[in-house]
């Protein structure tokens, strides 16, 4: 009904099942859990003001609905739905530049690779994402990890100005001076206060990137090595803020690999943490653009069933390793579904990107830990939709047994990276202290007081409406 509704009065915007524009904009989707989902339209609005035409429609209709950049969250529901429609924001994708200010428009359609591909040839980038198919929108909204996050912060942090559609449709620009609340708290707004249709950031001069890409075998000598002076490595990283390292442990077929990225913001190559021999070695020069398409293309992250999840703790090797014998004893008895891998990528939060993050509400959670932390993303991929439950659930167990060893240690740290995050993650109630996720819902509160896109706005990570116990690290 609502659909039809749209269609009436917007009509070429309005894409229905089976048209071509239809299934295209499906297709995008990473998660194929949510490529097979089934939405009774899409609409693709090219203006703020179609999007608040189209939240007004979907408000008098009480029709729920739910937002697509680029697609890219790992779990069924985020940014598609069964019944109801999708806003698909992909029409949405301006880069504008404005030289004289030192600002860059950026529409929530836009992927980072089109971004990165208009900065170029200006020597400038944004605090931006590092996977070039991945989509500004939701990437901005959830926070964002950025080559630059070491002095910047979460690529939040760095967005000067939000034009965002609220749940009455009314269009309001957000910053520090006008709506400085509503501006606080998008900057892990998620699904919570408003649609937005444009992000402006800061141009940051930036020309020549070098990056290394090394693939080693998985031995316990050698991946203790790496990983313990990777931890040395980012303890110091405010001696060497353009240099930027991180790893992952993927296992596929049972056979296990170490993957070190090393990427430094000028020309100058870097040595590798370790003098081994690598499977594969692999360098890129060149622009930023250059760069992450290399390095990160969009074939890092291929379409596939997948369930992720994330975990924060205290900077330790040994319990990195230890989380992956642990997977690797999880997962033995799966080597034969189709496609499988599954992938521990890590990273550093360091205190000086906690520092970039001050005008963030997961600020002082994290600040809270007093010292540099690691970020862990569990990833696990497979082909056929017969083995969902036993992967999703052998995957669950991972994570489960990785927060309780780690709180056995002492190392457990409660943030949730909402970028990262499995659906059954407690982002906000985690990574935000009790008084700023007070502080949050007031806003919501001001801003959505009859609870619209709570009601309708599906997908994402919701505010909890009341106070929550205290975590308890049994569960995801």
């Amino acid at each position: 009904m609502t659909c039809q509704k749209l269609q009436e009065e917007l009509s070429p915007i309005v894409h229905f099942p089976g048209s071509a524009e239809y299934q295209s904009r499906v297709d995008v989707y990473y998660a194929l859990q949510q490529a097979n989902m089934q939405s009774a339209c899409r609409v693709s609005p090219t203006s703020p003001s179609e999007v608040s035409r189209v939240v007004q429609i979907a408000k008098i209709n009480n029709c729920p609905f739910a937002v697509c950049s680029g697609g890219k969250m790992g779990w069924a529901g985020s940014s598609n739905i069964n019944e109801g429609f999708v806003i698909d924001m992909h029409k949405l994708n301006q880069i504008e530049v404005f030289p004289e200010n030192g600002v860059v428009r950026l529409g929530p359609g836009a992927t980072w690779s089109e971004v990165y591909s208009a900065l170029e040839p200006l020597n400038t980038t944004v605090v931006g994402g590092r996977i070039s198919n991945v989509g500004v929108g939701g990437f901005l909204l959830g926070g964002g990890i950025s080559w630059l996050s070491f002095t910047k912060g979460f690529c939040s942090d760095s967005v000067l100005n939000y034009e965002v559609v609220l749940s009455d449709g009314t269009i309001v620009n957000v910053n520090k001076d006008s709506n400085p609340d509503l501006y606080w708290a998008l900057k892990v707004g998620g699904t919570n206060y408003g649609i937005v249709t444009r992000f402006d950031m800061p141009a940051i001069p930036l020309s020549t990137v070098w990056a290394s890409q090394d693939i080693y075998p998985v031995e316990e000598s050698l991946t203790l090595d790496v990983l313990s002076k990777w931890i040395s490595h980012f303890k110091q990283q405010d001696r060497h803020p353009k240099d930027v390292r991180m790893g992952m442990l993927s296992q596929s077929n049972g056979m296990g690999v170490m993957i070190a990225v090393n990427t430094h913001l000028d020309p100058s190559p870097r040595e590798p943490l370790t003098s081994a021999t690598p499977i594969m070695h692999d360098i890129a020069t060149g622009s930023l653009h250059h760069v992450t398409n290399k390095i990160f293309g969009a074939e890092t992250y291929p379409p596939s069933r997948t369930s992720w999840s994330t975990l924060t703790i205290g900077a330790d090797e040994h319990l990195i390793w230890d989380i992956y014998t642990r997977g690797d004893d999880l997962f033995k008895g799966l080597q034969d579904r189709e496609g499988l891998q599954w992938n521990m990528l890590f990273q550093a939060i360091t205190k000086t990107f906690i520092e970039g993050s001050s005008g963030s509400p997961i600020y002082h959670s994290l600040k809270n830990a007093g010292d540099d932390l690691i970020l862990i993303t569990f990833i696990t991929g497979w082909k056929s939709a017969a083995d969902d439950q036993v992967i999703e659930e052998t995957s669950d167990k991972l994570v489960a047994w990785a927060e309780a060893e780690a709180s056995r240690r002492g190392l457990l740290n409660d943030f949730v990276y909402m970028n990262y995050a499995n659906k059954k993650q407690h982002v906000y109630e985690r990574s935000v202290t009790k008084g700023d996720l007070t502080r949050m819902r007031n806003v919501k509160e001001r801003y959505d007081s009859t609870g619209t896109f709570n009601r309708l706005w599906r997908g994402g990570f919701k505010l909890p409406k009341e106070e929550v116990a205290e975590h308890d690290s049994s569960e995801l």
